[in-house]
């Protein structure tokens, strides 16, 4: 597992040298590709610094998998960070998505925000539509994996992306489902903290 911040201060022949050793298939918590939100989120890198170091992995001939978090815009915002997303993986293609849901945890500077009413937490609709955006408009090879299927995604879908339009309608299929059964739960942000 490794950060943006931790390929910085790597050249891309000390990347090829590290890959010649064996290291490949970094696991990147990228989260998200706008800046705005990385900021927000004091990731410590910009977007700009995405492009950056995930070409030195490219010019490396490193592969890596994108570790992404849903819902850092909060609530009726997911439609920037998921184009932001879309076109940075659609340049850099990984092998692997994770993805998962904003969680959050006592005593951070994320929590305080939602205590003071700074950040709404975005609702499960969102969510979905979050994801439901990533999955449409990301240009993956076939063979590459989606892992939906964390315990803090209220829909779990995994598959390779040839099978993407399987994904899809599971996810519309499940909310549907979710609607029926348990009216105005989707309009609801639930409580998801530390596993």
């Amino acid at each position: 597992y490794t950060s943006i911040r931790n390929i910085k201060s790597k050249s891309v022949e000390h990347l090829k040298e590290l890959r010649k050793a064996g290291y490949n298939y970094l696991y990147i918590g990228l989260e998200t590709g706008d800046d705005e939100l990385l900021e927000y989120m004091c990731k410590g890198y910009t977007a700009e610094d995405e492009y950056r170091e995930l070409k030195k992995l490219e010019d490396a001939g490193m592969d890596y998998n994108a570790l992404l978090v849903m819902g850092l815009g909060g609530r009726d915002n997911y439609k920037d960070s998921a184009c932001a997303t879309v076109k940075l993986l659609n340049r850099f293609k990984p092998d692997k998505i994770f993805i998962t849901s904003t969680a959050i945890e006592e005593n951070t500077l994320l929590a305080e925000r939602v205590n003071s009413g700074e950040f709404q937490l975005a609702t499960e609709r969102d969510l979905i539509k979050e994801e439901l955006m990533l999955l449409e408009k990301l240009e993956m090879n076939d063979d590459c994996l989606y892992f939906g299927s964390h315990p803090h995604n209220l829909i779990g879908v995994t598959d390779y992306f040839i099978n993407r339009d399987v994904m899809v309608s599971q996810i519309r299929q499940k909310a549907a489902e979710i609607d029926a059964e348990k009216p105005g739960l989707l309009d609801q942000s639930l409580s998801r903290g530390h596993l």
